[in-house]
């Protein structure tokens, strides 16, 4: 009975997805064996069990096999959410969004040429132009990855990219489901989006940090794969539904998902348990793309495709050659960059299913996206593994003249750049920036969600006559709600309005009083600006459940104040702050170099002492070292420190390679924090109570190297540069501002102004330090 019943009502569905599955592999193991792009096999497959090739359609219910397919982009979105690093996007953020902005403007300028000659409609071309915008993220990790440039400084300023294009894929994929259903593009549509999208990231993220953290400690605790496993697909789907119940796309959500687990302690192993379902379920959705393909549509638009993937391929490449170079990248780098991601891909197919599926978009849009992302896919690794002769092909075809612009435009860059860096103003800025940005996305929230519970209120049955008295409430709790928010806000502009001041205003005594009263008077004003602009956010969401007039009462009061209040104090400073202009830019700086060099070293040595400690540690018989090659103990990974020298006998071995072998009696030259040494003394002593004593070892020497705007490693990385292969020493960490990294990672993008800590030999490092110097001065 129950066999029977399972046949009736779910063995069509069952019997769907086994065909599916079972050709995906069969053509995913064919393409595999001749080194093509998986994607491509899986559409072909869906072409071949489609209904458009064959009369009779191998699949019963296609519409179901579709509706299946929306979870292979949902976890697809986690994925990319897991891999999402905000720590690694910051440092390159300048030259990844100038990439973006002009290649997504050039896509536009295209389909703006072309459009008119295809005869298409206007929403045609917006999601042709979007679907055009948005590069590969699998097929550019994966040839970077094949070719072994994934840790080079071109490599991550691609990555950088491609992780805002994700981002922008979220935003367009949203904005594209509000053009189908409005037929047409509204800017001013468009920035409400923007804004509840920024509520949404902000209140879902933080919230879900706040919270989910603490379920995965627990978790972890448990260490029970299965509930990790149960436990991060439900957050996925969970919050998928949630923007869709907040009408945004359910890739916003799953993404977001990702992004919230991605730095916790499981996040590797959330990756590993999911892959299988993103593999799974991405497998069936390019399966439903070629399904939708009508090859008879591929073959009749082939010169049209062929042309499109000409230009998209030109476009991409100068246009993200050209704007990380605006943005301080070197030209090198850009071009290389620029070429690794040149194709469209994923993004492109769910675009274009997307219009499909909403049924705005001509049919002939889908094949245009598999036949330009087959060639563009097909020429890229041909180019990626080709970028240095191209490179200085192009290089010889520029003009002088624009080679000459170009370097004095790099050499003000720099200079810029080094002056930032050197800026503790900066600095100084950036966490009450952020904190008013993140506070200020908070509240909007907390009066969303108020907004919505009130809403749900009012059309309640079960409170009749309390329904008003409920709201009121709900609304004075909300008001509660935002006070520390507000009163964060509040603070941190007082501390940059204090900052500014300070580094812009040099008072002498006589002014101090004047520049004290001019900072209260300021902080009061935007005090009350922060104060009219979040009260009128709150009151015009709660007006229609206060008494009527009652919320316009209160603005109009607010504005009443402000106006009363600094009409006649603004003029009592207008004077005093001419004066004190006028005396501040009177004053001369200087910011050579040079003179910063020493600066920041004595800095450096005052301010921000360097942890890091040389000790010593001997190998005792029986002990976890004794006997092994470095590589198998794996003292860095278990404790952080580095193994500098070996000592045996009567010889020392400097730099030893990981395939080194440790025996009875050899002294292990350790570097590290204090911890850390004291960690790696208890490692390599265990099966033994006897700790030895550490010293310093005299044969090693550890010294600073300052990066000047023309030195060899800046904007490079360290895997790039290969120190320790090149000169025989050992970087082991690095000062940037006031920012200590320890142990950098070999993926590390080093910058003008920062300062490596190396060790070594003596004359290894003054080898080093002589050849940046030289590049300083020859650059």
């Amino acid at each position: 009975m129950f066999l029977s019943t399972v046949q009736q009502h779910g063995g069509g569905i069952v019997s769907d997805l086994g065909i599916v599955l079972a050709a995906a592999a069969i053509v995913a193991l064919i393409f595999h064996r001749f080194k093509l792009p998986v994607i491509f096999g899986y559409i072909l497959c869906g072409i071949l069990l489609g209904p458009n090739l064959f009369p009779h359609s191998a699949i019963n219910d296609l519409h179901t096999v579709n509706e299946l397919s929306e979870l292979g982009v949902i976890f697809l979105l986690f994925y990319i959410g897991l891999e999402f690093d905000l720590r690694k996007l910051q440092s390159l953020f300048i030259p990844a969004m100038t990439a973006l902005v002009l290649q997504t403007i050039a896509m536009i300028l295209l389909i703006m040429f072309f459009t008119p000659m295809l005869q298409w409609s206007p929403i045609n071309s917006i999601f042709l132009g979007s679907l055009l915008a948005i590069s590969s993220s699998m097929v550019t990790i994966q040839v970077l990855r094949s070719q072994g440039r994934i840790k080079h400084p071109h490599a991550q300023l691609a990555i950088s990219i491609l992780i805002l294009e994700d981002i922008l894929a979220i935003l367009i994929l949203v904005v594209l489901s509000g053009v189908a259903a409005s037929g047409k593009f509204e800017w001013g549509s468009v920035w409400k989006i923007i804004m509840f999208i920024g509520i949404f990231i902000v209140g879902i993220f933080y919230s879900g940090k706040l919270v989910a953290h603490r379920l995965i400690n627990y978790l972890n605790k448990i260490g029970s794969l299965e509930l990790i496993t149960i436990f991060s697909i439900g957050i996925a789907l969970g919050l998928s539904v949630l923007a869709h119940k907040f009408q945004f796309s359910m890739a916003l959500g799953a993404f977001m998902g990702g992004a919230i687990l991605s730095q916790s302690p499981l996040s590797d192993m959330i990756e590993k348990s999911n892959r299988p379902m993103r593999d799974v379920f991405s497998a069936i959705f390019f399966v439903s793309i070629g399904m939708l393909i009508k090859p008879e549509l591929l073959l009749q638009d082939w010169k049209w495709i062929i042309v499109l993937s000409f230009f998209v391929l030109i476009g991409k490449i100068l246009a993200c050659w050209l704007g990380p170079f605006l943005g301080g990248h070197p030209s090198r780098s850009a071009f290389k960059s620029s070429i690794a991601k040149s194709q469209i891909g994923e993004f492109s197919f769910i675009i274009a299913g997307l219009g499909q599926t909403l049924g705005v978009t001509d049919e002939r849009l889908l094949s245009f996206a598999v036949g330009i992302a087959l060639i563009t896919i097909l020429t890229t690794p041909i180019l990626s593994k080709n970028s240095e002769s191209l490179f200085l092909l192009f290089s010889r075809f520029v003009p002088k003249q624009l080679l000459v612009v170009s370097q004095f435009y790099r050499s003000i860059l720099d200079s810029i750049s080094v002056d930032i860096s050197n800026s503790q103003t900066i600095f100084q800025f950036k966490r009450p920036a952020f904190q008013i940005f993140r506070n200020f996305f908070i509240i909007n929230g907390i009066i969303l969600v108020a907004y919505f519970l009130a809403n749900k209120l009012q059309n309640s049955t079960y409170l009749n006559n309390y329904a008003l008295s409920v709201q009121s409430i709900t609304w004075l709790c909300t008001a509660l709600l935002l006070t520390p928010f507000l009163i964060g806000m509040i603070r941190n502009l007082n501390e940059i309005i204090m900052q500014i001041f300070e580094s812009t205003f040099q008072a002498n005594e006589n002014d101090q009083q004047i520049k004290f009263n001019i900072i209260k008077i300021f902080q009061k004003l935007t005090l009350m600006v922060l104060i009219i602009i979040v009260g009128g956010i709150y009151l015009s969401a709660s007006a229609a459940y206060f008494p009527s007039g009652t919320s316009l009462l209160i603005f109009l009061s607010l504005i009443c104040i402000v106006v009363i209040f600094f009409r006649g104090q603004i003029s009592t400073i207008e004077c005093h702050l001419e004066q004190m202009f006028i005396r501040t830019f009177e004053q001369k700086t200087e910011t050579k170099e040079e003179i910063h060099r020493k600066e920041t070293f004595n800095e450096i040595s005052k301010k921000y002492p360097w942890p890091v400690k040389l000790c010593e540690a001997k190998i005792a018989p029986g002990t976890v070292a004794c006997g092994q090659r470095i590589k198998d103990f794996d003292l860095r990974n278990q404790t952080g420190c580095t193994i500098i020298a070996v000592e045996r006998e009567k010889f020392n071995f400097i730099h030893p390679s990981p395939e080194f072998p440790i025996f009875q009696g050899d002294k292990l030259t350790l570097l590290g924090t204090e911890s850390q040494n004291k960690k790696s003394q208890t490692y390599l002593a265990s099966k033994q109570n006897d700790v030895n004593e550490t010293k310093q070892n005299r044969s090693i020497k550890m010294d600073q190297v300052y990066l000047g705007s023309k030195s060899m490693l800046n904007e490079n990385t360290l895997a790039a540069a290969n120190i320790r292969k090149n000169f025989g020493v050992n970087v082991i960490g690095l000062q940037r501002g006031a920012e200590q990294i320890t142990s950098p990672q070999a993926d590390e993008l080093l910058k003008s102004g920062d300062v490596l800590y190396v060790i070594g030999d003596e004359n290894s490092i003054n080898k080093f330090i002589q050849h940046n110097s030289t590049a300083e001065n020859t650059g």
